[in-house]
């Protein structure tokens, strides 16, 4: 038995998502806003009842012909950083076979959090071949860093939706907060260190 931390989504002032209670939405593996978070909040819920992880897909590129790119600001740490995705993360796999948060782990008390700041869909296609290949954080406007809290709020008037496991949680803004100590888990004896 281990004990883990947990992420939290709080939403942020003014922010009354249907999906999200005031007091927040724990989450165990990723979090995230950006593309990613308008895919999640644009699936069909009848076709993914239907086809399953092929509904994301669908949705995906839809996405990848209409997604406006807007940005956020990521309060960290006393710095701010301004991005078009945001994932958080508690585990290295992000959906499936894609591994963008490598560093996290959850057995550390913290996130791991990779952003891109590029707003041009050219240069998110380019990404797609370097995540495959496990070369993401070699892109120009990518970056990466731990931390315990952020905060994440869209610049503009434009709506940047947010997702927790894959699961819509509704638009920006959002604080993300590990809970310490919040789950008990089996793990294998491999795993003890």
């Amino acid at each position: 038995m281990r004990r883990i931390a947990v992420g939290l989504a709080i939403p942020g002032y003014g922010n009354h998502s249907a999906n999200v209670p005031q007091e927040g939405r724990y989450f165990l593996s990723v979090g995230g806003a950006g593309p990613d978070g308008a895919i999640v909040n644009g699936v069909d819920e009848g076709l993914k009842k239907r086809a399953g992880v092929a509904a994301y897909w669908v949705e995906g590129f839809r996405q990848l012909v209409s997604y406006g790119f807007p940005e956020m600001n990521i309060h960290c740490d006393g710095q701010t950083r301004r991005a078009s995705i945001i994932v958080v993360g508690r585990t290295v796999n992000y959906g499936g076979p894609f591994k963008i948060t490598t560093g996290a782990s959850l057995f550390e008390d913290s996130f791991e959090m990779v952003t891109n700041s590029t707003c041009s869909r050219l240069r998110y296609l380019a990404c797609l071949p370097a995540l495959w290949l496990g070369k993401l954080r070699t892109m120009r406007g990518v970056d990466s860093w731990k931390a315990k809290e952020l905060t994440c709020e869209p610049v503009g008037t434009g709506a940047v939706y947010a997702q927790v496991d894959g699961e819509p949680i509704g638009r920006l803004p959002f604080i993300f907060r590990i809970v310490p100590d919040a789950l008990s888990i089996v793990t294998p004896a491999a795993l003890r260190a």
